[in-house]
């Protein structure tokens, strides 16, 4: 799936997670989402009993994060970049 379609498709109660930095994400993210940057995984406390699908400008910092974050016992998943989002943008 893409990010368009596991956003659409994502169960209630889902983290939608854009890891890239504090200032890429105040340019526009998709709506709902919460800026955990890739290189604050480690210090963020981040909830255990929710699924997480995590994404970034190309898929690739996401896709660390998601690694990252199934290593640690979460249930995450990578969906992505924003490159990819046609939906609006929230700033």
């Amino acid at each position: 799936m893409n990010i368009n379609e596991s956003v659409k498709n994502a169960p209630a109660g889902t983290i939608l997670a854009d890891v890239r930095t504090p200032e890429e994400y105040a340019l526009g993210h998709v709506p709902g989402s919460v800026n955990w940057p890739l290189e604050r995984l480690t210090v963020l406390d981040i909830p255990g009993d929710s699924p997480i699908l995590t994404y970034c400008h190309s898929g690739s910092r996401s896709a660390r994060a998601a690694a990252w974050l199934q290593g640690q016992g979460y249930d995450a998943e990578n969906i992505g970049g924003i490159l990819d989002w046609t939906g609006e943008l929230e700033k």
